[in-house]
């Protein structure tokens, strides 16, 4: 059963540049993970500081792996001083 994620990130209006370079770099790798089905990053349509992305996974054990992955943890450092507010995050399996 594939497992889904969706998060979504609110950033300070400074940063949004910086912001966007760096999840554009994490999805980059990301989709090259074992297990990852897509990772798609949206810049919301009406709100230039708000961006969301959809992870699909084949396995939750595959997002497991992600959440390990030193990319990751480099992006969580990176964007986390550049937000206004924690990330709205929703995890579950297809229906």
């Amino acid at each position: 059963m594939t497992f889904s994620i969706l998060a979504i990130f609110t950033v300070q209006p400074g940063y949004i540049a910086q912001f966007r370079s760096a999840l554009l770099k994490n999805a980059k790798e990301s989709q090259q993970e074992p297990g990852c089905i897509s990772y798609i990053v949206h810049g919301d349509a009406s709100a230039t500081n708000i961006f969301f992305l959809y992870e699909k996974y084949q396995t939750k054990e595959d997002y497991e792996f992600h959440r390990t992955t030193l990319h990751l943890k480099e992006f969580r450092e990176v964007m986390t001083p550049m937000l206004e507010c924690e990330p709205v995050i929703y995890r579950g399996t297809e229906i």
